[in-house]
């Protein structure tokens, strides 16, 4: 039997929801301190700057307009890895360029992980955290915080 939520439940539903992937991410995040601290400056900067867009369920992606909206790792990716990004097909989502070892369109590969000193537990949380919901705001304050 389902019970309709009033909007203020539903919201501090929502609230609470956030709250606990925030702690999961600071838990598996500080768990994972070995990210070279050039990168980390630099993708907090380009997190916090407003100019990203934020997307989920892919590094990059084309919306029909030509805008491109990009998770955490896409911008992590656009900022700190020289490569560009080539459109796969599916759906206006980009993966890294040719110049890149094998990636998908949603995660990076264990060489660019190790490159920039990112752990794969922290990849999958990050990504987790980003598709659940938290904004980019909140994720840059717990990389900042935790690696």
């Amino acid at each position: 039997m389902l019970i309709a939520m009033t909007a203020s439940e539903n919201r501090k539903y929502n609230r609470r929801r956030l709250r606990e992937k925030h702690s999961e991410l600071r838990a598996v995040l500080t768990d994972s301190k070995n990210m070279d601290p050039d990168v980390k400056r630099v993708w907090l900067e380009a997190l916090r700057s407003g100019e990203y867009k934020q997307g989920t369920y892919t590094m990059c992606r084309v919306g029909s307009q030509g805008a491109y909206s990009f998770c955490c790792l896409g911008v992590l990716a656009d900022e700190c890895i020289d490569t560009d990004w080539c459109h796969t097909g599916e759906s206006g989502t980009h993966r890294l360029g040719a110049g890149a070892p094998a990636s998908s369109g949603a995660l990076l590969s264990g060489t660019r992980l190790k490159e920039l000193g990112l752990s794969p537990l922290a990849q999958d949380a990050l990504a987790n955290a980003n598709d659940g919901g938290l904004r980019f705001s909140t994720i840059a304050d717990a990389i900042e915080e935790c690696l």
